[in-house]
């Protein structure tokens, strides 16, 4: 694996803000994508210093503290090679340091209406979110845009329990993903890891084709395809993104217009449109939590 320095600059109205600055050492995988882990770097605005540990290439972290935390995609595309420096070798015992690549990144401002925070692009299509006044202090480390409305609320903890269970699966191996877990079970999709994450996007697909029925919108048919781990967070992703074009254009909708759209489950009850979705919600803390036990964590 070949470590790398990338560092990225901000502009504005075309023009480099010098005294802006965002570095990342970390390693980089054979798709020139940031390899999976955790790699340390900093935000250097004027002559201070904001250190952060970027976690799985989807999550800076900056005081240890997942609430203080923010977003990026940086992790999603390749990182291209502007320059390259030979490394200092390090002692025989301890072995050479890997070529250091200096990754240019260029970012602009995405929208001058945005007041709180503007969303900088890399020339790769990631992006990092650059805070207004005391950026990446404490208190206003975690930036994160807020969909509107009480269906919108809905759909951001949806996304939420689905993250939480996305970064339990990026930390355990293949062989720990596929493993039967319950011998004795009856329910096909409680034996292993994989079943169960197989059956919650499956379920929640599940859950928007019965929202779309209630909607009057055209839905797929029945989702059933075996997950495997490289492929789960994609997948999460997938159905996520099915659910959103589900809701898309009624974020607003009202507690008159959720209580009206009565639903009726393919297990009996018959929910309304707002107890559905939060039955989809909970549904995936559910097995998130039956996974960590099987993981043996608390």
């Amino acid at each position: 694996m070949r470590v790398v320095r990338i560092v990225a600059e901000w502009r504005k109205d075309g023009h480099r803000e010098s005294a802006y600055k965002f570095c990342l050492v970390c390693g980089l995988n054979t798709d020139a994508l940031i390899a999976d882990g955790e790699w340390m770097g900093y935000i250097k605005e004027d002559q201070t210093y904001w250190p952060f540990i970027l976690r799985n290439g989807n999550a800076c972290f900056y005081g240890g503290n997942e609430p203080w935390s923010e977003r990026t995609n940086i992790g999603q595309r390749p990182m291209r090679v502007e320059k390259c420096s030979p490394s200092t070798p390090q002692s025989p015992a301890r072995g050479p340091i890997h070529t250091k690549s200096l990754a240019a990144i260029y970012m602009r401002k995405a929208n001058p209406s945005t007041k709180r925070t503007a969303t900088g692009k890399l020339v790769s299509g990631a992006h990092v979110k650059r805070s207004a006044g005391r950026r990446f202090s404490k208190e206003q480390a975690m930036t994160t845009t807020y969909r509107q409305g009480p269906v919108g609320a809905l759909m951001d903890e949806y996304e939420r329990a689905a993250g939480e269970l996305e970064r339990i699966l990026e930390a355990i191996s293949d062989e720990n993903y596929t493993l039967i877990r319950d011998t004795e079970t009856k329910d096909d999709d409680c034996r292993s890891i994989q079943t169960v994450v197989t059956h919650v996007i499956a379920a929640g697909y599940g859950y928007a084709v019965m929202l779309r029925g209630s909607l009057g919108i055209g839905h797929i048919g029945r989702w059933d395809e075996a997950v495997g781990r490289p492929d789960a967070a994609a997948k999460l992703k997938e159905m996520l993104e099915y659910t959103c074009e589900t809701l898309d254009g009624r974020w607003n909708l009202s507690q008159e217009e959720a209580n009206s759209l009565q639903i009726r489950s393919g297990w009996g009850p018959v929910y309304d449109f707002e107890q559905l979705f939060e039955h989809a919600i909970v549904h995936v803390l559910r097995h998130r939590r039956q996974i960590e036990r099987f993981l043996g964590r608390s």
